[in-house]
């Protein structure tokens, strides 16, 4: 499974970039919030997709009360929203991208900052 954690200001454009990808990745429904269900599962080029919000948790407790790790054990890939809710259940593998609005062009722009965890011999 691959896991991307989402992180950026309320109304960074989160969600917006799932929804792209979900476009891209040929998913037929169409991608929403998942911030009262906690989880949208979608299904895209064969594969599962898996789209989180954690914004709405209490504590990292209620996120493995909830079995929230188990969707990262399977092969589908994972986007998850609000990730400093919960950081200790995410696998250590799990690419970390930042969503900022642009504020220096004022256009409603936005950045993109990845970060890749270190593997070790490469």
């Amino acid at each position: 499974a691959g896991v991307v954690a989402l992180q950026g200001e309320m109304g960074a454009g989160k969600t917006t970039l799932v929804k792209a990808l979900c476009a891209a990745w040929n998913v037929e429904e169409d991608a929403v919030s998942p911030t009262f269900g906690l989880v949208q599962c979608y299904k895209g080029q064969g594969r599962a997709m898996y789209h989180l919000d954690l914004y709405r948790l209490k504590d990292e407790e209620e996120a493995w009360d909830l079995g929230l790790t188990e969707y990262f054990d399977g092969d589908g890939l994972n986007f998850v929203e609000w990730p400093e809710q919960a950081p200790g259940v995410l696998p250590a593998d799990a690419v970390l991208l930042e969503v900022r609005v642009n504020g220096l062009q004022h256009d409603g722009t936005r950045e993109l900052f990845l970060s890749v965890p270190h593997q070790r011999g490469m």
